[in-house]
Protein backbone atom coordinates (compact mmCIF):
# COMPACT_ATOMS: atom_id res chain seq x y z
CA UNK A 1 0.00 0.00 0.00
CA UNK A 2 0.90 3.15 -0.99
CA UNK A 3 2.22 5.49 2.22
CA UNK A 4 -0.12 8.85 1.39
CA UNK A 5 1.92 11.02 3.45
CA UNK A 6 5.17 10.07 1.66
CA UNK A 7 3.65 10.90 -1.67
CA UNK A 8 2.76 14.16 -0.70
CA UNK A 9 5.96 14.62 1.23
CA UNK A 10 8.14 13.60 -2.30
CA UNK A 11 5.83 16.01 -4.04
CA UNK A 12 6.59 18.86 -2.22
CA UNK A 13 10.31 18.38 -2.60
CA UNK A 14 9.92 18.01 -5.66
CA UNK A 15 7.76 21.15 -6.34
CA UNK A 16 9.86 22.78 -3.79
CA UNK A 17 13.43 21.86 -5.84
CA UNK A 18 11.44 22.98 -9.16
CA UNK A 19 11.36 26.40 -7.56
CA UNK A 20 14.55 26.29 -6.30
CA UNK A 21 16.05 25.76 -10.00
CA UNK A 22 13.26 27.77 -11.29
CA UNK A 23 14.60 31.34 -8.81
CA UNK A 24 18.23 30.01 -9.79
CA UNK A 25 18.16 30.28 -13.24
CA UNK A 26 16.25 33.93 -12.71
CA UNK A 27 19.15 34.81 -11.21
CA UNK A 28 21.64 33.87 -13.55
CA UNK A 29 19.85 35.43 -16.45
CA UNK A 30 20.42 38.64 -14.81
CA UNK A 31 24.38 38.25 -16.30
CA UNK A 32 25.49 38.47 -19.06
CA UNK A 33 28.50 36.49 -18.60
CA UNK A 34 28.76 33.19 -16.37
CA UNK A 35 31.18 34.09 -13.99
CA UNK A 36 30.28 31.32 -11.84
CA UNK A 37 31.78 29.16 -14.69
CA UNK A 38 35.02 31.35 -14.57
CA UNK A 39 38.37 29.80 -13.78
CA UNK A 40 39.70 32.81 -12.41
CA UNK A 41 39.27 33.17 -8.62
CA UNK A 42 39.26 36.73 -8.89
CA UNK A 43 36.23 36.95 -11.24
CA UNK A 44 34.90 34.33 -8.86
CA UNK A 45 35.51 36.15 -5.52
CA UNK A 46 34.26 39.27 -6.34
CA UNK A 47 31.37 38.76 -8.63
CA UNK A 48 30.25 35.86 -5.37
CA UNK A 49 30.57 38.97 -3.09
CA UNK A 50 28.26 41.23 -4.90
CA UNK A 51 25.81 38.35 -4.91
CA UNK A 52 23.58 37.57 -2.18
CA UNK A 53 22.67 34.04 -3.73
CA UNK A 54 25.84 31.51 -3.81
CA UNK A 55 26.35 30.55 -7.20
CA UNK A 56 29.65 28.51 -6.50
CA UNK A 57 30.14 25.83 -3.50
CA UNK A 58 31.48 27.74 -0.47
CA UNK A 59 34.52 25.31 -0.79
CA UNK A 60 35.19 26.96 -4.41
CA UNK A 61 34.53 30.76 -2.61
CA UNK A 62 36.86 30.39 -0.06
CA UNK A 63 39.78 28.87 -2.25
CA UNK A 64 39.26 32.04 -4.34
CA UNK A 65 39.44 34.02 -1.60
CA UNK A 66 42.55 33.05 -0.64
CA UNK A 67 44.24 32.87 -3.60
CA UNK A 68 42.69 36.53 -4.20
CA UNK A 69 43.48 38.26 -0.37
CA UNK A 70 46.70 36.22 -0.28
CA UNK A 71 46.00 34.79 3.31
CA UNK A 72 43.25 32.38 5.05
CA UNK A 73 39.86 33.93 4.71
CA UNK A 74 37.90 32.41 8.01
CA UNK A 75 34.30 31.86 7.21
CA UNK A 76 32.86 34.12 9.69
CA UNK A 77 34.41 36.96 7.05
CA UNK A 78 31.75 36.33 4.35
CA UNK A 79 28.99 37.70 6.73
CA UNK A 80 30.82 40.96 5.75
CA UNK A 81 31.21 41.09 2.14
CA UNK A 82 31.71 44.76 1.99
CA UNK A 83 35.21 44.31 4.01
CA UNK A 84 36.09 41.33 2.04
CA UNK A 85 35.83 44.06 -1.00
CA UNK A 86 37.40 46.82 0.26
CA UNK A 87 40.18 44.57 1.12
CA UNK A 88 40.33 43.31 -2.77
CA UNK A 89 40.30 47.34 -3.53
CA UNK A 90 43.35 48.27 -1.60
CA UNK A 91 44.93 45.34 -2.78
CA UNK A 92 44.12 46.12 -6.24
CA UNK A 93 44.99 49.73 -5.61
CA UNK A 94 48.55 48.69 -4.34
CA UNK A 95 49.05 46.79 -7.30
CA UNK A 96 48.39 49.49 -9.44
CA UNK A 97 50.76 52.02 -8.29
CA UNK A 98 53.61 49.48 -8.42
Amino acid sequence: MINKFETLQEAAKKESEYEADKLLAQIKNRYRFAWWESLDPYVIFENQLREQVLLVSFGRLMEAADLVLGRQVLAHEFYKPEELLEELYQITIKLCKG
